[in-house]
C-alpha cells in the first residue's frame, strides 16, 4: 500500500507541476491575441491579403487549383486554406461571429499548439532529469518569442508559417511517443495532425524541412538505441509508414 501510495503523490506532483507551467503557456498566447486584437481589426499582409475579411469568399476562390487572376494561372498555394476556411466562413456567415475572432481564435489555437507540443516534446527528452519541467518551460518560451519567430513567421503575415509553427514541433512528439511506446497508433495520429494543419505545406521548402528533421529525428533515434535491433526495425517502420500515408 505505501508503493501505492507514493506512486499516486508522485503522479499527483507530476500533474500539479505540469499543470502550473501549462496555464502559464496558454496564458501567453491568450495576452497576444487580445493586444493583436483589441482593436476588432483583421491582420493581413501583402503575400496573403485580408483572406478573414470575408472567409466564405476567401473559400470559394481557394477550392480551385485555378486562380482566376488576369489570364489566369495554376495554383496548389491556396487550397489547403479550405480546412481552415470551412469553420470560418460557418462562424462569421451562420453564426455571426466577428471576422477578426475568428482570426484571433486560429491564431491562439496555433501558438497553443506550437508551445505545448515543443513543452511535452522537451520533457520526454528529458525525463531523467529533475529539472525537466522548467527546462521545458523555457524552451516553450524560447520557440515561441526567439527572433526567427517573431520576424519570420508572426512579423510576415504568411499563413503557411503559421501553421507550420505548430504542424513541426507536434508531429515530432507523436514521433518520439510512437518510437517510444512502439505503438503503430502514433501514425494515423501523425496523418491526422499533417491534415488538419496541412497548410503549412503550402511552401515547398517547408515540406522539405519537416521532412528533413523527421528523419534526422529518427536518424537521432537509431544513434542512442542502436545496439537494440527492434528499436531501430520499429524506427523504420513507422518513418516508411508515415511517410507512405502521408503521400497519398
Amino acid at each position: 500500500m505505501s508503493i501505492i501510495r507514493r506512486i499516486t503523490v508522485f503522479r499527483r506532483k507530476y500533474i500539479i507541476r505540469s499543470l502550473k507551467y501549462l496555464i502559464v503557456l496558454i496564458l501567453i498566447p491568450l495576452v497576444l491575441t487580445i493586444i493583436w486584437f483589441r482593436n476588432g481589426l483583421i491582420l493581413g499582409g501583402g503575400e496573403e491579403g485580408l483572406i478573414f475579411y470575408n472567409p466564405l469568399k476567401s473559400l470559394e476562390i481557394s477550392q480551385s487549383t485555378w486562380a482566376e487572376i488576369n489570364t489566369g494561372l495554376p495554383n496548389l498555394y491556396w487550397l489547403p486554406r479550405v480546412l481552415f476556411l470551412i469553420p470560418a466562413s460557418i462562424l462569421v456567415n451562420n453564426f455571426g461571429l466577428p471576422s477578426y475572432l475568428a482570426q484571433a481564435g486560429l491564431f491562439f489555437i496555433l501558438m497553443v499548439v506550437g508551445v505545448v507540443s515543443i513543452y511535452y516534446l522537451t520533457v520526454n527528452l528529458f525525463e531523467d532529469y529533475s529539472s525537466r519541467f522548467l527546462i521545458a518551460f523555457t524552451t516553450s518560451i524560447f520557440y515561441l518569442f526567439n527572433p526567427f519567430s517573431a520576424s519570420q513567421i508572426w512579423g510576415r503575415g504568411i499563413y503557411p508559417f503559421y501553421f507550420s509553427f505548430a504542424l513541426l514541433p507536434l508531429s515530432l512528439l507523436l514521433l518520439l511517443k510512437g518510437l517510444k511506446s512502439k505503438q503503430l497508433i502514433y501514425v494515423p495520429l501523425l496523418v491526422l495532425s499533417s491534415v488538419i494543419f496541412s497548410n503549412a505545406f503550402g511552401t515547398v521548402t517547408f515540406a522539405i524541412t519537416y521532412w528533413v528533421v523527421l528523419f534526422l529525428f529518427t536518424l537521432w533515434w537509431f544513434f542512442v538505441n542502436r545496439f537494440r535491433k527492434n528499436e531501430i526495425f520499429f524506427g523504420c517502420l513507422i518513418l516508411v509508414t508515415f511517410f507512405m500515408a502521408w503521400f497519398v
